[in-house]
C-alpha cells in the first residue's frame, strides 16, 4: 500500500513538472492612459492643477517657484539654493516643516536650478490636505523668523559641505569655462547655481529671510497634484490650505537676455580623468505653463470674468528664445 501511494505521488510530481514546462500566456501589453485635469487660479495669485490618476491610491504634490539662481543678489550667489534648504526649517503650529513632512509623506525632496526652485512630496491620497497645508506654510509671510540662529548656522554649513563635495577641481572648471564661453561674464546664467563658499558663508539669516519673503509669494508658485484625488476633495483641500494664504505683490520675473552662440572650437587642459568633448547648441523657446494652459478657472465664489487678464494667461513677450545649456539641479 505504501509503495502504491509512492508511485501515484511520483507520477503526479512528474506530470506537474511537465505542465510547468509550457510558457505562461503573454501579458496584456496595451498601455491605457486615462487622465483628466483641472486647473485653478486662486485669488491670491497661486496656480493649482490636478492631474487625476485612478490607478493609484497615492498623491504627488509638486510646488514650483519662479525663483532660481538668477535671482541671487550680487555678491550673494547661492542664496536661492540656501533658501530652498531653509524653508524646510520653517515652524508652523509648533513643528518644523521637515518634521511634518516626515510624519505625513512617504518621501519628499527639492532642487534649485537657474530658473526655478521645485519642491515635491508623495503620500497617500488621504494626506492630500496635510501635504497642501505644508506647502501653504512655505508661503506664509514672516515665517522665516521662526528659524533659530543655531538651525540657520547648521543648515548653511550643510550647504557649504555640498559645495565642497560637488565643486571639485576639474569638473567644476569645465562648467565655468562653458558658461563663460556661451553666456559671457555679465549674463545671469554665467554662474554656479550653488554659488561659492565665500559668498554663501557671508549670507546672514536676515538676508536669507528677506529673500524668502520677497520671492515666496503665491503669484510665484504653481502647484501640480497628481493622483487619485476626487475633484470635490481636491477643491475642498485647496480652499482650506493654499487659498487661505494672503496675496502679496509679486516681484517682476527675471527674463535672461537672448543668447547668440558664435561657432567656435576651444581646447582646454584640465586635471580630468579622461579627454572629454562638450557640444553646446541653442534650443527653441522653453514650454511655459502659460502656453499650455491659456485659461484658468477660479474656484472662488467671486470668480473674475473669463476675459479678465487675471484669468487669461498668455506667453510672456520678454521670454528668452534660446537656451544654450541645461540648468544643473541642486538637491
Amino acid at each position: 500500500m505504501r509503495q502504491w501511494k509512492s508511485y501515484v505521488v511520483g507520477l503526479a510530481f512528474i506530470a506537474g513538472c511537465g505542465v510547468a514546462l509550457h510558457p505562461p500566456p503573454a501579458p496584456d501589453r496595451n498601455l491605457k492612459v486615462d487622465t483628466t485635469t483641472d486647473a485653478l487660479a486662486l485669488k491670491n495669485g497661486a496656480r493649482v492643477m490636478l492631474v487625476h490618476d485612478s490607478t493609484t491610491d497615492l498623491v504627488h504634490v509638486a510646488a514650483r517657484y519662479d525663483v532660481g539662481a538668477t535671482e541671487d543678489p550680487p555678491g550673494k550667489h547661492g542664496m536661492a539654493h540656501l533658501a530652498e534648504h531653509l524653508t524646510f526649517l520653517l515652524r508652523f503650529g509648533g513643528h518644523r516643516l521637515d518634521e511634518k513632512l516626515s510624519s505625513v509623506s512617504l518621501g519628499y525632496n527639492a532642487y534649485t536650478n537657474l530658473d526655478v526652485t521645485h519642491y515635491y512630496s508623495v503620500g497617500s491620497d488621504s494626506q492630500l490636505e496635510a501635504l497642501l497645508g505644508i506647502e501653504s506654510s512655505r508661503l506664509m509671510p514672516g515665517l522665516c523668523q521662526t528659524i533659530s540662529d543655531d538651525d540657520f548656522a547648521r543648515e548653511r554649513e550643510v550647504v557649504l559641505n555640498e559645495l565642497r563635495t560637488r565643486y571639485r577641481k576639474g569638473s567644476t572648471e569645465i562648467t565655468d569655462l562653458i558658461n563663460d564661453a556661451v553666456y559671457g561674464a555679465k549674463h545671469p546664467y554665467d554662474r554656479r547655481v550653488g554659488g561659492t563658499e565665500e559668498q554663501v558663508a557671508s549670507i546672514t539669516k536676515q538676508e536669507a529671510c528677506a529673500f524668502i519673503d520677497r520671492y515666496y509669494v503665491p503669484a510665484h508658485v504653481t502647484v501640480i497634484i497628481t493622483g487619485n484625488a476626487r475633484r470635490a476633495a481636491f477643491g475642498a483641500a485647496v480652499e482650506k490650505t493654499l487659498a487661505t494664504v494672503p496675496g502679496r505683490a509679486p516681484v517682476p520675473a527675471h527674463r535672461p537676455s537672448r543668447v547668440t552662440i558664435h561657432h567656435a572650437t576651444r581646447d582646454y587642459k584640465l586635471p580630468v580623468d579622461a579627454a572629454q568633448l562638450y557640444l553646446v547648441w541653442t534650443l527653441p523657446p522653453m514650454l511655459t505653463l502659460s502656453g499650455l494652459l491659456p485659461r484658468w478657472r477660479s474656484i472662488s465664489s467671486t470668480a473674475r470674468p473669463a476675459t479678465s487678464p487675471a484669468c487669461t494667461a498668455s506667453p510672456p513677450t520678454s521670454a528668452p528664445s534660446t537656451w544654450a545649456a541645461p540648468s544643473p539641479r541642486w538637491r
